[in-house]
């Protein structure tokens, strides 16, 4: 099992144990896996934000892509052994971008902002290296990145003839960074990922987990309905028009989706107490 996925008192914590010491991903041992367990913890109502990180014997949260198993694909005779990295053309291409197969649609969008459509709150515990793909799962997914003084963010995949998507860090760090970052493969320090808000806070290698257990906690004790709308919300403006996201919102108080905690917020503040939401409708 690559993904250890277990919830206690609402948050999900996932680590994604990859291959060797530089927890190496690829498709049968990371990326399948890893989005199957995002759907679950998308889909548990249990589960009201998560925390992700990597084992603490690892020596990196991930190098990226096993590049290894991208050799069998490029330069293999057949399609055999293609080990989820096939990749798509012709009429799938074209016209069925999101059909589901046994090639990278099944698992790029975790690659993607937006792609997982998981509007629930997730943190980041960021340790050693995080290339490749590392960084672009960071990107599209966290709301909240804790890193070592060692962490390091890059898109190195350039310099070994694969290109990188730029799409999602364009979005998250000034142009010239990006695109310094994805046209030649340069390294982000953690240092500065903290100074261009990459990341959210830098502490002691030792105490990184810990420190994000105590965010996601905080994030745990939020009204569930409210953060997953205020996600989505924020979502959506960051890519269309002010007035769509005000409909959005409206449209979510008009269905009165979270009522109970809403009333239940403001009756533990009158009262002086610790709100105990539910997370249920009314």
């Amino acid at each position: 099992m690559t993904i250890h996925y277990e919830v206690v008192d609402h948050v999900a914590e996932i680590a994604i144990d990859g291959i060797g010491e530089h927890n190496l991903y690829s498709p049968e041992e990371v990326y399948l896996p890893l989005a199957e367990t995002f759907r679950t913890f998308r889909d548990d109502p249990e589960a009201w934000c998560a925390l992700v990180f990597a084992p603490e014997e690892k020596k990196a949260f991930t190098y990226g892509g096993h590049l290894k198993a991208m050799d069998k694909v490029w330069n293999a005779e057949d399609d055999e052994g293609n080990r989820g990295y096939k990749l798509p053309s012709g009429f799938d291409r074209v016209f069925r971008p999101d059909a589901p197969s046994d090639d990278v649609f099944s698992w790029s969008h975790l690659l993607e902002i937006d792609g997982s459509k998981i509007y629930k709150p997730m943190v980041f515990a960021v340790a050693g290296a995080c290339y490749g793909a590392g960084t672009l799962i960071v990107d599209a997914n966290a709301d909240y990145v804790v890193a070592a003084p060692d962490t390091r963010f890059g898109l190195v995949e350039m310099r070994w003839g694969q290109g990188s998507f730029a799409s999602g860090v364009i979005r998250s760090l000034p142009w010239r960074i990006a695109m310094d970052m994805a046209l030649r493969g340069r390294i982000m320090e953690a240092e500065e990922a903290l100074r261009l808000g990459f990341v959210n806070a830098v502490v002691p290698r030792s105490d990184v987990l810990a420190e994000a257990r105590k965010v996601v906690a905080d994030y745990a004790s939020m009204p569930p309905l409210h953060a997953q709308m205020s996600k989505r919300l924020a979502i959506i403006g960051r890519e269309h028009p002010d007035h769509l996201m005000q409909a959005m919102r409206d449209l979510y108080y008009a269905a009165r989706f979270s009522d109970a905690d809403a009333k239940e917020g403001v009756r533990a503040f009158v009262e002086k107490r610790k709100p105990v939401y539910t997370g249920k409708p009314e």
